[in-house]
């Protein structure tokens, strides 16, 4: 099983970095977890915990993709 595992992220991380710029359902919550870590609450038609764990993310490894795109690739 850990097997498994290890190959599903080293499958899920190849193209992690690209594009830079924000892609897809990106445009809608990284803004909103932008300002929410502003304590500006933001696309409340969106579910609070992804935007929660997003901006966790971009507030421990910086505003960048790989900080958009880890915290999805471990769920």
């Amino acid at each position: 099983m850990l097997c498994l595992t290890a190959i599903f992220i080293a499958v899920g991380s190849y193209g992690l970095l690209s594009p830079a710029t924000l892609y897809f359902d990106e445009l809608h919550y990284i803004p909103a977890a932008r300002s929410l870590l502003h304590l500006a609450p933001a696309n409340l038609e969106h579910p609070l915990v992804g935007k929660e764990i997003l901006a966790a993310s971009i507030a421990l490894l910086g505003d960048r993709p790989l900080a958009w795109r880890l915290p999805p690739l471990d769920v």
